[in-house]
């Protein structure tokens, strides 16, 4: 091993964050697609509600 068993330890985590980066980032982006689509008439009008 290059890293030894640290280095497998910080790789791990950063794969970790980088997995739940990803996941936030697409859900994110699904909520304003949805919203985008509902404003535009596209999906039915409650998904374009916005709570003020």
């Amino acid at each position: 091993e290059t890293m030894g068993s640290v280095g497998g330890t910080v790789m791990s985590a950063a794969a970790l964050l980088a997995i739940l980066t990803s996941l936030n980032a697409a859900t994110v982006a699904a909520a304003r697609i949805a919203y985008a689509l509902s404003r535009d008439g596209y999906l039915p009008g409650a998904l374009s509600m916005v709570h003020k």
